[in-house]
């Protein structure tokens, strides 16, 4: 968990491995507002870091396609691995579930993969 201001952040990470199947890594994140009593959304967090979702946008987009190439590159030498797909609006800002607000004032934008698949492969997007 995180404090930074008035924003309560939590963080569950939790760990699954069955027989037979690949690990499963889920995240799920809380953002409250402590005086306001309300759900802080990214899109809050957007604005009290003084940028704009075309920026966030722009790092999520320039982000995942990094992590994209760089899985490409590594499966080309040792197998298949977990294939994001680009054009998914899951990538969208508007759609982003999974954030946090950290106590040094940093947003972290989670793309856990585990959460739908058999999989313990995620990005993390930081602004």
């Amino acid at each position: 968990s995180f404090v930074n201001g008035h924003v309560l952040s939590m963080v569950i990470k939790s760990s699954l491995k069955e027989e037979g199947k690949a690990e499963k890594v889920t995240v799920k994140t809380y953002n409250y507002s402590i005086p306001e009593n309300k759900i802080v959304t990214l899109q809050d967090l957007i604005k009290e870091k003084e940028t704009t979702k075309e920026t966030v946008q722009s790092t999520i987009t320039n982000d995942v396609k990094q992590a994209y190439n760089n899985a490409k590159l590594i499966a080309d030498q040792y197998g298949v691995l977990y294939e994001r797909d680009l054009s998914s609006d899951m990538y969208k800002v508007e759609n982003a579930t999974t954030y946090f607000l950290t106590q040094d004032g940093y947003v972290y934008i989670i793309y856990a993969y585990g959460n739908n698949d058999y999989t313990n492969e995620m990005d993390i997007i930081i602004f």
